[in-house]
């Protein structure tokens, strides 16, 4: 069902906000920025929604409740996902702060940039590598090998990496929706 897919779940999101928007100005005319505002403050939004509920809600639920190889498994198909997601809403609100305002600080969103991109691009591809190499090791009955072991520190070492920097992102977030809340309340 059309419906069901996510290009019709963003339009029919996208769809009343704007509408809400264009009735707010004048008759027949949408300024530019607004629709660059909306654009901003909902890539924003999805941004910091994803990254807390996936970090303090999603992930330790799924811990909790999987056994490890099984959650390992899941992990190794979300975050390539979340990561991207998060990458390409951070990018959507740079490339529209730089129209919308020059006081604005763009940094704390080239930070969250930066610690979603080295997510996607090296720590997650390389600790789900690390995760297969042990999973390979188990099934061969060499869970107390050298081998192992090593993998087993290099991955904890990996994930802690991932976990800071997503962190790093979401502080990142964080910190730009303080100033933007500034503005917002400023007189």
């Amino acid at each position: 069902m059309i419906w069901n897919t996510p290009s019709f779940r963003i339009i029919a999101l996208i769809t009343p906000v704007t509408f809400l928007a264009y009735r707010s100005t004048l008759p027949f005319q949408l300024p530019f920025q607004y629709p660059l505002a909306i654009l901003h403050l909902s890539s924003w939004g999805i941004n910091v929604g994803t990254n807390f509920y996936t970090t303090f809600v999603a992930g330790i639920t799924m811990f909790k409740a999987l056994p490890r190889r099984e959650f390992g498994k899941l992990q190794a198909k979300l975050f390539p996902k979340f990561f991207l997601l998060c990458t390409l809403t951070a990018f959507l609100q740079l490339s529209t702060l730089r129209n919308l305002s020059s006081t604005v600080s763009p940094s704390p969103t080239f930070f969250s940039l930066f610690c979603s991109l080295s997510n996607l691009l090296y720590l997650e591809p390389k600790s789900t590598s690390i995760m297969s190499q042990r999973h390979r090791l188990e099934d061969k009955g060499e869970a107390s090998s050298e081998e192992y072991k090593s993998l087993k520190s290099e991955f904890g070492k990996l994930h802690g990496m991932s976990s800071l920097m997503n962190l790093g992102a979401l502080v990142g977030l964080l910190v730009h929706g303080a100033l933007i809340a500034r503005k917002l309340v400023a007189p």
